[in-house]
């Protein structure tokens, strides 16, 4: 495949003037040669290297081999060379320019070629066109109207062409002025082929205005009593305000009148919202084959009319395609991927995630839950409630739980989570819940003395403490029989004690005066708190 190869021109013929081939000659002479100069030429690229770091290239090696020829041995800069390549179709899967002029920055970077400066790139351009540097040290001589981005009567930076002293927007010369003159027709004339009239834009703007605000009425909304429909057609069209009044006849800011023409991509903008009107109807003429949205051949969805494909296609077929995972806003990963998923790294780890597993059994199960409620409607602490499932161990909560104190506190958070502990009909209605679930509360048997704890109400201790009395005779006796305090066994018989005991003592007691009760005779579980 060959390409134009960008010779540098001679020197002009005798008839020229003197100055134009001077500057000529000093051009070529100033340019340094791509081959014998500093500038070392990279080898001819055979293969493409795979590194562990960094993506692959998305150019060829056919590519990158004419990329090569033509920066190096054709003295063509980066983004001619770009272009080149496009020209020369071995770049299949975009037509952009800039996204080759990136690639091949990027392949630059990573073989780590040289690249010349940047006044030797302005000299071989200009030493091909027309003869005169880029950067030279003449300057034109004319200074700036003010209707560009530079103020009024400032110089002109531009350098000027090689037979004046001006440039070719100020040389007063009669074909320059001509070139000009056609020039700014030309522009004008493309800009009105999109432009229309705005007046019947406005009358169906403010036909709709009044349309909004009634139904807005109508369907009970808040609006404001000077409200004029304005705001509601804006946010519908997707503008503010400010730029909606100019669309309706408002002076503009900058002191100038109002609008009297709008692009035809504004009107189709301002209609889309509403489907019982189009172009055609307030123009009485189809919009221009630039101004409409194109079908996309691939997918059928819309496209630019300047684009072959809709952005999704195009995504999909480079080399890298885009990731194909969308968050729960509706925005899409915009990182580009060859994985055969179509998912990135990134989101690979989100998708394809393999959950481990927990080992650990759940705590407070529905079924050790619906004990916990039904004893808390007896017993009035969650401390009683753990004693109570513990010496039971219902619910098997002993295979599950270590001590008993962890389960305490597992009630503690769950009920101080559900507001069980201060809302008595929560609880209730949790409690009828879990027996539909899971049947009605069947307590076990306590397991044995060993596994009674906590406190425990006095009645029955009382009825015990009266035989040990009846059997010694006085308190003094009863108290070294059983090793309590004779004062506290006068006031337990005579009710003035405390109405619970500790299970440590009751044991204790019992054991000192030798009897055989288990405590499960003595305390019924209904008495345990």
């Amino acid at each position: 495949m060959t390409t134009a190869v960008l010779e540098h021109p001679t020197p002009g013929p005798p008839e020229e003037s003197p100055d134009e081939a001077r500057r000529l000659a000093d051009a070529l002479a100033q340019i340094t040669a791509p081959a014998e100069g500093d500038l070392q030429v990279p080898p001819p690229v055979v293969a493409i290297e795979e590194r562990k770091v960094g993506t692959k290239p998305l150019l060829t090696v056919e590519a990158l081999e004419l990329a090569r020829k033509t920066y190096y041995e054709q003295g063509a800069t980066l983004a001619e060379t770009a272009r080149t390549l496009l020209r020369a179709e071995v770049v299949a899967d975009t037509n952009d320019v800039d996204k080759v002029y990136g690639r091949l920055q990027t392949w630059w970077a990573r073989e780590g070629w040289p690249r010349r400066s940047m006044m030797d790139t302005f000299r071989i351009r200009d030493a091909n066109h027309d003869g005169g540097l880029f950067r030279s040290n003449r300057k034109c001589i004319g200074v700036a109207t003010g209707n560009g981005r530079a103020e009024k009567g400032a110089p002109c930076g531009e350098s000027p062409l090689p037979d004046s002293d001006y440039c070719a927007s100020h040389d007063p010369r009669p074909q320059y002025v001509e070139a000009r003159k056609k020039a700014v027709e030309k522009l004008l004339a493309g800009r009105k082929a999109t432009m229309v009239t705005i007046g019947p834009l406005a009358e169906e703007l403010e036909r709709r205005c009044e349309l909004e605000l009634t139904a807005a009425k109508a369907a009970g909304k808040k609006v404001h009593h000077n409200s004029t429909g304005r705001g509601l057609v804006a946010a519908k069209i997707g503008i503010d305000n400010t730029a909606f009044g100019r669309l309706l006849g408002q002076p503009r800011s900058d002191g100038r009148g109002p609008l009297t023409h709008v692009t035809v991509k504004t009107v189709l903008k301002c209609l889309a919202p509403f489907e019982d009107v189009s172009f055609e109807d307030l123009y009485g003429h189809p919009p221009p084959e630039s101004n409409q949205c194109s079908v996309c051949p691939s997918c059928g969805g819309r496209k630019t009319p300047a684009a072959k494909t809709c952005r999704t296609c195009h995504d999909d077929s480079t080399f890298s395609q885009r990731c194909r995972h969308t968050t729960r806003s509706g925005r899409r990963c915009p990182v580009t991927t060859e994985h055969p998923t179509g998912y990135c790294s990134k989101c690979r780890t989100t998708i394809f995630r393999v959950r481990v597993p927990s080992t650990r059994q759940s705590h407070l199960h529905p079924k050790l839950v619906l004990f916990a409620l039904d004893a808390f409607q007896t017993v009035p602490t969650l401390a009683g409630v753990a004693r109570r499932i513990w010496a039971t161990n219902a619910a098997d909560v002993r295979a599950v739980y270590t001590t008993r104190r962890t389960l305490e506190s597992g009630l503690v958070k769950t009920f101080r989570n559900h507001r069980w502990t201060s809302c008595t009909y929560a609880a209730e209605q949790a409690r009828l819940r879990l027996e539909v679930d899971h049947g009605p509360v069947a307590w076990p048997e306590i397991l044995g003395d060993e596994d009674i704890g906590g406190t425990l109400q006095a009645g029955p201790f009382i009825g015990w403490l009266r035989v040990q009395v009846a059997a010694a005779g006085t308190f003094k006796e009863a108290g070294k029989r059983t090793g309590l305090n004779p004062d506290l066994i006068s006031q337990l018989i005579r009710h003035e004690g405390p109405d619970w005991i500790s299970a440590r003592v009751v044991r204790s007691a019992m054991a000192r005066a030798g009897s055989e009760i288990p405590l499960t005779h003595l305390f019924v579980l209904e008495d345990m708190r």
